[in-house]
C-alpha cells in the first residue's frame, strides 16, 4: 500500500512562502513519496531536524546569508598533519613591538633557536627517511648550555704597548691559524679520499676529484670533504653540456651505484642521497666524524680556480674569511643548508669589498679592515635590494645598470651588464609574484659566469645583516674600551664554542 505525502521544498518553508512550491502558476504541485522514501529524507543528515535557522521575513538577502553561514558551519575541512618539508626555510616572524637594541653596550641576549632538521633523503626503494642518529657535524654555537671559548689567545703574540685595533688584528691572525688544518690532519683527509676511491673504483666512470674548500686551502679542521665524479658528456663537448632531465637521470644512476658500494663498508656512516637536479651522496666518516659529500659533474668547478687566484692577490682575504665564517657558524647561519651564504659566496663578498679599496688601504691592519667590512655590509649597503659584483668590483642596482647602459657606446652591451640586469629582473619578478624570500635574497654576480647568482640560496639576508651589525657594534665597543689587559676583543663578538672541533681533531689523531 502506498501513502502520499505533501512535501514542500525546505527553501520555501524557510522563507515562509509556498508560492515557489506551486510551480509559479498558482497550481498546487504534490510531491508523491513512498513510505520508504519519506523515511529516507527524515533520517538523512541533510534533512534532519536541527536548530532552526534565523528567518527574516522582511529580507530575503538576510535570510539567505543566515543559511549560508549555517551551511558553512557544517562543512568538514580536512586537516593535514604532515610535517613541513625541511628543505623549505621559513623565517622567524618578529613581533611588531620588538625594538632593536640601539645602545652602545655589547649585546648579551641569546639568539632565537633555529631548528636544525636534516635534509630530506631518499633510499633506493624510493621511501623518504631521516637519519636515526644525531648528526656528528661540528657546531660552533653556544646554545644548549655551552660556554663561549677563546682558544686562539694562546697563539697570539702581543705586546703591552699596542692599540685596540692592533690587538684585534693579532687575534684575527691567531684565530685563522687555530682553525686551519694541520699537516697531519691534511694527510688523514688524503687517506680518507684514497679509501673512498678504492671502494667506488668499480662503480664510477672516472676517479673522484677533491673540490671545494679542501682543495682551495680555505677549509677549517671541521670542513666537509667534497668529491666530484667527472662524467663524460654524451656529446663529447664538456663546454656545451648542461643540466637536463637526461643528465639528472645519469647522475642519479651513478650516485645510487656509489650508495650501494659504500654501504657495504662499515667505515662510513649516515649514508643518504640528497635529491636535486644534481643528487648528492652524503655520509660521515665514522672514526673522525668528518662529513663527506660526493656528486657528479661534467667539469671541475670554475669557482675553485677563482678562489685560488684571489687568495694570491688579496693577502687579507683568508683571515677575514675565517673570522666571518666562524661568526656565522656560531649563529647557525652558514651554508646553503641553512639558507645562507656558503664558502664561495662569502669569499666573493669579501673580495668585492677589498677590490673596491686602493692597494695602500689593503695594507692596513686586519682589525681596521674587519671593522670597515662589517660596517659596509651591515649599514652602508642594503643587501636585500643591492647586488654585489666582483669583476669589476661594485654594488649595482637597476638604476646603476640603466645608467651604465646609456654610457656604453658599444653596439653590444657588456656581458657584465647583461648579467646584472638579468639577476635584478629575477628579483623584481619574484616580488611581483609575492615570493618575497626570493625577492630579497642576497644577489652576488658570479665572476666565472655573469648570468649565475652565487647568493641565490641566501634568503636570510636580513638576519645576516643583523648579525654583522651586532658584531660591528660589539667590536667597536671592545676596541674602544680595551685597557691593555689579556681579555679577548674578538671574543666579545664571536661567542663560539670549539668543543666539537676539538673532538674531531682528537678523533683524527688516533687514525
Amino acid at each position: 500500500m502506498r501513502y502520499e505525502r505533501l512535501v514542500i521544498p525546505p527553501q520555501c518553508c524557510a522563507l515562509g512562502d509556498c508560492r515557489m512550491a506551486l510551480g509559479g502558476r498558482g497550481r498546487a504541485s504534490l510531491w508523491s513519496l513512498t513510505t520508504s522514501q519519506a523515511r529516507y529524507y527524515r533520517t538523512n543528515s541533510l534533512y534532519k531536524a536541527g536548530p532552526r535557522t534565523a528567518i527574516h521575513r522582511d529580507s530575503l538577502q538576510k535570510t539567505l546569508e543566515a543559511h549560508r553561514v549555517a551551511n558553512r558551519a557544517k562543512v568538514i575541512r580536512k586537516v593535514y598533519l604532515n610535517e613541513p618539508d625541511p628543505r623549505i626555510y621559513r623565517p622567524l616572524i618578529l613581533q611588531p613591538d620588538a625594538e632593536p637594541n640601539t645602545t652602545n653596550q655589547p649585546s648579551t641576549a641569546q639568539e632565537p633557536e633555529i631548528s636544525e632538521k636534516p635534509l630530506l633523503t631518499k633510499q633506493l626503494d624510493g621511501r623518504q627517511e631521516k637519519p636515526s642518529k644525531p648528526s656528528k657535524r661540528a657546531s660552533l654555537g653556544v646554545r644548549g648550555g655551552r660556554v663561549a671559548q677563546c682558544p686562539w689567545l694562546g697563539l697570539s703574540k702581543s705586546g703591552r704597548a699596542e692599540t685596540g685595533e692592533s690587538r684585534l688584528s693579532t687575534e684575527i691572525s691567531a684565530l685563522a691559524e687555530y682553525l686551519r688544518p694541520s699537516h697531519p690532519e691534511e694527510s688523514i683527509v688524503s687517506r680518507i679520499v684514497g679509501k673512498i676511491a678504492e671502494h667506488v673504483a668499480a662503480a664510477v666512470p672516472n676517479a673522484s676529484e677533491l673540490v671545494g674548500s679542501r682543495s682551495t686551502q680555505i677549509a677549517i679542521s671541521s670542513s666537509d670533504i667534497n668529491l666530484m665524479i667527472l662524467v663524460d658528456p654524451p656529446t663529447g663537448d664538456r663546454a656545451s653540456s648542461s643540466m637536463n632531465p637526461k643528465t639528472t637521470k645519469t647522475f642519479t644512476s651513478i650516485i645510487e651505484k656509489l650508495h650501494a658500494e659504500i654501504r657495504r663498508n662499515s667505515v662510513f656512516d649516515d649514508l643518504a642521497i640528497v635529491e636535486g637536479k644534481s643528487p648528492i651522496l652524503s655520509m660521515t666518516h665514522q672514526a673522525s666524524g668528518l662529513p663527506i659529500k660526493i656528486f657528479c659533474g661534467y667539469n671541475l668547478p670554475h669557482s675553485d680556480a677563482y678562489i685560488t687566484a684571489s687568495l694570491s692577490t688579496l693577502p687579507s682575504l683568508l683571515p677575514l674569511y675565517v673570522v666571518l665564517r666562524a661568526l656565522l657558524e656560531s649563529r647557525n647561519l652558514f651554508g646553503w643548508e641553512k639558507a645562507s651564504l656558503d664558502s664561495y659566496g662569502l669569499i666573493l663578498i669579501i673580495s668585492a669589498f677589498l677590490k673596491q679599496k686602493s692597494p695602500e688601504w689593503q695594507k692596513r691592519g686586519l682589525g681596521e679592515q674587519l671593522l670597515a667590512l662589517l660596517d659596509t655590509y651591515s649599514s652602508q649597503v642594503n643587501l636585500e635590494t643591492v647586488g654585489v659584483a666582483v669583476e669589476p668590483a661594485s654594488f649595482f642596482t637597476l638604476s646603476s645598470v640603466r645608467r651604465a647602459e646609456k654610457e656604453n657606446q658599444l653596439s653590444e652591451l657588456h656581458p657584465v651588464l647583461i648579467g646584472q640586469r638579468a639577476l635584478l629582473r629575477f628579483k623584481v619578478h619574484a616580488a611581483s609574484k609575492a615570493n618575497y624570500l626570493a625577492a630579497k635574497h642576497l644577489c652576488i654576480q658570479d665572476p666565472t659566469n655573469h648570468l649565475h647568482d652565487a647568493g641565490l640560496q641566501c634568503v636570510r639576508t636580513a638576519e645576516l645583516q643583523g648579525i654583522l651589525a651586532d658584531a660591528h657594534r660589539d667590536l667597536t665597543f671592545a676596541v674602544g674600551k680595551w685597557d691593555q689587559s689579556d681579555t679577548s676583543i674578538l671574543g666579545q663578538a664571536l661567542h663560539a664554542n670549539f668543543d666539537d672541533l676539538e673532538r674531531i681533531r682528537t678523533a683524527m689523531t688516533v687514525l
